[in-house]
């Protein structure tokens, strides 16, 4: 059976969605990348997540007011994920060891997200 690994990354910062990126002044989008890289960082840290020759990862974003559709926060979810290869959980976030990425449709709740890293064979 595969080894599963859940990380619940608390909003450091706003939610990036595609469409607020691209009306963002770049050093703006920049900061806002940075704080969400650095989370998935520390969480990893904190979760003891193990080095992984290759993965899958689930991720389920969560947020107040209207709910974006499930694609939207793509740019906080890619920030995040860098920072999972930060932390050398991945050697990187090609498709040599990320071998898939599932976003899921946002929930209403506390603004963050949840990553499941299923580890899968190299």
């Amino acid at each position: 059976m595969a080894t599963e690994h859940e990380l619940d990354i608390v909003a450091p910062a706003r939610m990036l969605t595609i469409n607020a990126e691209r009306s963002m002044f770049w050093a703006t989008r920049a900061a806002i990348v940075k704080l969400w890289r650095q989370a998935g960082w520390a969480e990893a840290l904190h979760a003891h997540l193990p080095r992984l020759q290759a993965a899958e990862i689930d991720a389920y974003p969560s947020q107040k007011g209207v709910l974006a559709d499930a694609g939207a926060h793509a740019p906080t979810i890619k920030a995040v994920v860098d920072g999972l290869v930060d932390a050398h959980v991945l050697p990187d976030d090609s498709p040599t060891y990320l071998r898939a990425l599932r976003i899921h449709p946002p929930t209403r709740g506390r603004p963050g997200v949840t990553l499941v890293v299923t580890e899968v064979e190299a």
